[in-house]
């Protein structure tokens, strides 16, 4: 299963193994679907880890973080350490299986701060009948 994303910001700290992430935020946390930052944020680990190692570098932590810019800049981190990697992997296959089987039944409640909502039939349906 190939996934893809972006990061906004991945650096080395110094030449040792910890590696950073930072996600810049313009929604506001509360109106983001629960869980859905922490499983962006366990993919973009487990991507620097694996493109690291790949190419010979120390990895033995990642600290990735949200920056929420409508929030005062307020910054929320986590670091992942080496007894986590096969679990986070796990997951985060367990995530991207879930979403390409399209087996998500719709939240309505969620619809105006959900990010699929343009493409979600549910949602498109919920507005027209709105």
């Amino acid at each position: 299963m190939t996934l893809a994303g972006a990061m906004d910001l991945v650096w080395q700290e110094g030449d040792g193994g910890l590696w950073r992430v930072m996600d810049y935020k313009i929604t506001l946390s509360r109106k983001a679907p629960p869980g859905l930052y922490g499983a962006q944020l366990d993919f973009y680990a487990l991507a620097v880890r694996e493109a690291a190692l790949r190419r010979g570098l120390p990895c033995e932590a990642v600290d990735v973080g949200l920056v929420f810019l409508r929030e005062d800049s307020r910054v929320e981190r986590r670091q992942i350490g080496n007894d986590a990697w096969e679990e986070l992997k796990a997951r985060v296959l367990d995530v991207a299986r879930l979403g390409a089987a399209g087996d998500c039944p719709p939240n309505l409640a969620r619809c105006p701060a959900c990010p699929w909502k343009t493409g979600c039939p549910a949602a498109v349906q919920k507005e027209a009948a709105a």
